[in-house]
């Protein structure tokens, strides 16, 4: 059985209870996405830590006019 993931990140905002529970820092989180290419947190619609430790991210949808 394994554990739920984990969300660190909600429309854009910082679940920081979260990320202290899984003894992520700021800098930390930042790092993984720009390693997803993602400039800043306002582009995330979420983010989890996974079971096995890994961050998953899911970009916010863009509007295009």
């Amino acid at each position: 059985m394994s554990a739920q993931p984990l969300p660190i990140v909600r429309n854009g905002k910082l679940l920081r209870r979260n990320m202290r529970q899984e003894f992520l820092t700021e800098e930390e989180l930042m790092a993984h996405l720009r390693m997803e290419g993602i400039d800043g947190i306002e582009e995330v619609k979420s983010a989890h830590v996974e079971s096995d430790g890994k961050v998953t991210v899911v970009r916010r949808e863009t509007s295009k006019s």
